[in-house]
């Protein structure tokens, strides 16, 4: 019997997260002797989402946060209660509520995770449902001196080494965790999976990206983020330091961590780049 916690957090989107619990459990279906546990950090939400998921039926442990987690912090709020458990799990599938799995998908992330003997991430690339264009998944880093340039890597249908990853789908042997831990919660809601990409290969564990895509996944819209340079100056600047934006401290910490020079200096470029492109305050 293989055991796998299922480490996931939501927050005010019940059909989505639902939907996605669907695909887990439809994936999860056809593998003998495989048995998920979900631990789902619920993040304040108020559109019911805790009653959609209970009526599932499926093995959920549900978490209350009070919505000042948001996602790294919630991941970490239920991987920290999934390894509080009495059980010894073999493994951690981090999984984003946006993430609807193809039937095949824990299949191939498992085989591939045999194929590495328990010693690397396996990180299952998400692709756009209309377009099919890969969405999320693996990355190499671009440059020597900054760990934030990445590029992400191509579908291919062989496994592929990466640099880091977004986590929409990752799975995580005990292995690694036990050499690794969990995400940092210095980070709020971004950065984690990143920060957590690079703590892997500095302990000598390798990440490897699964052949093909493992599901669907949209891309985030940059619309009326701090990305956008429609949106007033003062107003992506409030948004560059909210919780989904790149706060200044935390984005510096990721950097010296991961051996950028002058961190604190590098830290301000994101609010140079605000100033320098938007046409109205």
């Amino acid at each position: 019997m293989s055991r796998i916690a299922v480490i996931m957090t939501c927050h005010n989107r019940r059909d989505t997260t639902v939907a996605s619990l669907r695909s887990l459990a439809a994936s999860a279906t056809p593998l003998n002797g495989l048995e998920c546990t979900v631990y789902l950090t619920d993040d304040g939400s108020t559109d019911g989402t805790d009653r959609a998921v209970s009526d599932l039926g499926l093995p959920v442990v549900i978490i209350r946060g009070n919505g000042d987690l948001f996602w790294n912090r919630g991941m970490v709020r239920s991987w920290s209660t999934a390894v509080a458990q009495r059980h010894q799990f073999d493994g951690f599938l981090l999984l984003n509520d946006d993430t609807t799995l193809d039937r095949r998908a824990l299949s191939v992330l498992l085989e591939t995770d045999r194929l590495y003997g328990a010693n690397a991430v396996i990180v299952g690339a998400t692709r756009d449902p209309v377009t099919g264009n890969v969405t999320y998944g693996g990355v190499r880093r671009t440059s020597s001196w900054h760990p934030g340039r990445t590029a992400r890597l191509s579908i291919s249908n062989e496994p592929q080494d990466a640099d880091a990853f977004n986590a929409n789908c990752v799975y995580v042997p005990r292995a690694v965790y036990e050499a690794v831990g969990m995400l940092d919660p210095t980070f709020q809601h971004g950065i984690g999976d990143f920060d957590y990409g690079y703590r892997v290969k500095k302990r000598g564990k390798r990440i490897i990206v699964a052949p093909g895509t493992i599901g669907t996944c949209a891309r985030n819209d940059a619309t009326g983020t701090w990305r956008d340079n429609g949106v007033p100056i003062r107003r992506r600047l409030a948004l560059l330091e909210s919780p989904k934006g790149l706060p200044r401290r935390q984005w510096a910490s990721f950097l010296r961590k991961h051996g950028a020079p002058f961190p604190a200096l590098l830290a301000w470029a994101p609010t140079l780049q605000v100033l320098r492109s938007g046409r109205r305050w």
